[in-house]
């Protein structure tokens, strides 16, 4: 029903592992029980649903861990780039598309010639029926491995509760420390296309980084 009301046809999700790992849940959510095969994970994969009898819609998931149109796994990328722009533009039909990325990003400088280098392909498209979503990116938490419950408050995250500092447990914390910096850029740009219609800045940091027990 609610695609329906924003007169949406197909569900695009362009991300990294993580983008990934909730595509899929997404798809059995909406009652895919086949197996996902690894290698497309990897790559890309979609499906096509039917809502009842009076409506079709296509969800789709592309791996690409900078959202670059890049295709090699060295050099330009140095990840996994799957290609997607010309997949997403080659199909007219009205889609959400929902994008991520940064946890496989080395700085914060790469971070943002990487955003602008998006924003500006997407700018030079004609589909003004399209929602776009950039949903912020999350850390990962040390020691998650021992955590039975949230944390209290955000403190608790930026210093480490007492659990935290009485375990010596060995955890890798890859970028992390950009993650927060990663996303006030990335709101900060969005904010200046407010006004080309269509852009939308999810924020789900706040809800991912008091759940330790979770990660």
């Amino acid at each position: 029903k609610i695609m329906q009301k924003l007169q949406l046809e197909r569900i695009f999700v362009v991300g990294d592992s993580l983008g990934n790992q909730m595509a899929k849940s997404l798809f059995h959510l909406l009652g895919y029980n086949d197996p996902i095969k690894w290698e497309d994970t990897l790559r890309h994969y979609n499906h096509t649903f039917h809502c009842d009898d009076t409506f079709t819609y296509e969800v789709t998931f592309t791996r690409n861990d900078h959202l670059s149109n890049h295709t090699n796994r060295t050099g330009a990328c140095g990840d996994i780039c799957t290609p997607w722009f010309e997949r997403y533009v080659a199909n007219p039909t009205p889609t959400l598309l929902i994008l991520n990325f940064g946890a496989h990003v080395p700085t914060p400088a790469k971070y943002k010639s990487d955003l602008d280098a998006v924003v500006k392909m997407i700018q030079k498209t004609s589909r003004p029926q399209d929602r776009i979503v950039f949903r912020t990116s999350v850390p990962g938490h040390e020691y998650c491995d021992i955590y039975e419950e949230p944390f209290a408050d955000v403190s608790e995250y930026n210093n480490g509760s007492q659990t935290h500092q009485q375990k010596k447990v060995s955890f890798q914390t890859y970028n992390w420390k950009y993650v927060e910096g990663f996303n006030r850029h990335t709101k900060q740009k969005l904010s200046n296309l407010a006004n080309e219609g269509g852009w939308m800045f999810l924020d789900v940091f706040p809800m991912t980084v008091l759940r330790p027990d979770g990660h």
